[in-house]
């Protein structure tokens, strides 16, 4: 039921105004009644009212008195004001504060009526605005979102002034829903009058219409989701005008593949929003890092770089596809350096596929990994290669460089220099330095003696192995593993 309440000096008008209409058959009931300005405005603030009849001149209170104490107080109720006069100053003022019309007395039944009858048409469609400038909003957003429509035919059809000129508007923008997410979402979005949503499948679009603390307050419900589900939110900008929701929508957008890529909380997008993506490309100073990397022939080094290359990343949030884009430019200086071939639509697939900086990141030292496999082997000639193999397989052997010179079908003497140039070692050089690293295994992990140690490298006599030991370590095989020992237990006593 509308309440309605009527004004006026003259108790004949009120109490002929009780009677004139049928209010209970148009679903209004009089709640009361008063003989001034003053007396209605208390009336008013102790009671709901959504209709006021009143006259204009009346003593203590006028009526357009009543009516701008009642406005200024933010009451939300229609009006229709009462006069014996036809005066114009009268009918002005009435208008000018919204008045639905002014009637002179003696009142007509079918005038006010009439004028009643607009009252509540105008409550009714008011009442079921929310639902229709919904419906509307999600249809054409919808449409701008399939294609169908551009983004100029949105903003001249949708944003024709039916928003709040004080609003403000963002966009949240949600991917990975599970269905029964996706009803979480949609139910807290129903349950707020000022929020509008799009649901596509696992995707659902949000447009906010709230000021900015209420809109963080609805953005933070969602903080669990994003923590415990596999879905990723991106937020957009709040705009202050509802054209730039368009605005607002895309940067939502782009939040959404930052979160995804870089795995942002929802408290980190709303410090990130301002961010601008970076169009440059990859400088002088990321590139010669690498290119320094490599020249040092430094696995740890070239780890650094890359450590620092995604810190980088992610201080500056640039777009996947940007991230993307240099991470390639870092696999192909990685080949150039070490002149190998490579796939580039194989190379470049793999990196397209990585969905997150983490897993860029493992993509990239992996290809370091490879290519410390690889600098192992390209740096020798197959000979030579074939030579190392030799040792790491016999070297418990009495093996020398004649025998290795017959299984591979070359010149001892020739072996003996092309094996010299190129690793910068003679071969009895490698295979005893081979040897005592096998050595240094064994006193460290056995309890074999040193003649039993000696025999297991490959040396034939115990003196041999002790002159040599000594001479590539600086100490004697005893020596050496006494002081592993001792360097053991001290570890332990301190993690005691």
């Amino acid at each position: 039921m509308y309440k309605l309440l009527l004004v006026d000096d003259e108790y004949m008008i009120i109490n002929g105004m009780k009677k004139i209409i049928n209010w209970q058959e148009l679903g209004i009931e009089i709640v009361g009644t008063a003989k001034n300005g003053q007396e209605a405005l208390s009336f008013m603030r102790q009671n709901e009212v959504d209709i006021v009849i009143t006259d204009v001149m009346m003593p203590l209170m006028s009526g357009i008195e009543f009516i701008k104490a009642a406005q200024a107080e933010q009451f939300d109720f229609h009006f229709i004001m009462l006069s014996g006069f036809e005066e114009f100053k009268y009918m002005q003022a009435g208008i000018e504060l919204g008045a639905e019309n002014y009637l002179v007395k003696p009142i007509n039944k079918e005038k006010l009526l009439k004028n009643v009858l607009r009252i509540l048409s105008k409550s009714q469609l008011s009442s079921e605005l929310p639902q229709l400038r919904e419906s509307h909003f999600q249809e054409k957003m919808q449409r701008w979102f399939n294609g169908i429509i551009t983004e100029a035919e949105l903003e001249d059809d949708l944003f024709g002034g039916s928003f709040n000129d004080n609003a403000l508007f963002t966009v949240i923008y949600f991917n990975g829903l599970t269905s029964t997410e996706q009803t979480q979402v949609i139910t807290n979005c129903r349950l707020l009058n000022q929020s509008y949503y799009m649901s596509e499948g696992p995707h659902i679009r949000i447009v906010y219409e709230g000021n900015y603390q209420q809109a963080l307050a609805f953005i933070m419900q969602f903080e669990r989701l994003y923590r415990e589900t596999t879905c990723t939110v991106g937020l957009g900008c709040v705009v202050t005008d509802a054209k730039d929701i368009v605005k607002s929508c895309q940067q939502a957008l782009d939040m959404n593949h930052l979160a995804r890529f870089y795995r942002l909380s929802l408290p980190e997008q709303l410090m990130q929003l301002n961010v601008v993506e970076s169009k440059q490309r990859t400088s002088d100073f990321e590139m010669t890092c690498v290119s320094n990397a490599l020249n040092q022939k430094a696995d740890g080094t070239l780890c650094e770089v890359v450590a620092m290359f995604v810190r980088t990343m992610k201080q500056q949030l640039r777009p996947a596809s940007y991230v993307h884009h240099l991470a390639l430019l870092i696999v192909a200086e990685i080949h150039r350096h070490y002149d190998t071939n490579y796939n580039y639509e194989n190379e470049l697939a793999n990196i397209a596929q990585t969905d997150t900086i983490m897993a860029l990141e493992t993509v990239l030292y992996t290809r370091i990994e490879q290519a410390s496999t690889v600098e192992n082997t390209i740096l020798y000639s197959p000979n030579v290669q074939q030579v190392l193999a030799l040792i790491e397989k016999n070297y418990q052997t009495d093996l020398t460089l004649k025998d290795v010179a017959q299984q591979l079908h070359l010149n001892a003497m020739y072996l003996g220099q092309l094996f010299k140039k190129e690793t910068n070692q003679r071969f009895a050089q490698q295979l005893n330095a081979f040897r005592i690293e096998k050595a240094k295994e064994l006193l460290n992990e056995s309890l074999l003696n040193m003649n039993e140690i000696s025999e297991a490298v490959g040396y034939m006599s115990a003196g041999y192995f002790y002159k040599m030991f000594k001479r590539i370590e600086g100490i004697s095989p005893s020596e050496f593993r006494n002081e592993t020992h001792q360097s053991v237990s001290k570890e332990k006593n301190i993690s005691n």
